[in-house]
């Protein structure tokens, strides 16, 4: 019995960690994309959208 209390543990365990994990890895993907954003439009100046193009034609 105990042995099934420290399996079902250590899956806690393991949901939590990979639930962190994937939090983390969603908030670097989502600052290096607007990193990759801003560098683009602002160094290159590139629009990234294509509504530059859109809006003028208005």
């Amino acid at each position: 019995m105990v042995h099934g209390r420290l399996d079902r543990s250590r899956s806690n365990w393991e949901r939590r960690i990979s639930s962190k994990l994937e939090n983390d890895f969603e908030k670097l993907a989502e600052q290096q994309v607007k990193q990759i954003l801003k560098k683009m439009q602002h160094k290159y100046k590139v629009d990234v959208g294509g509504f530059g193009e859109n809006l003028r034609m208005m």
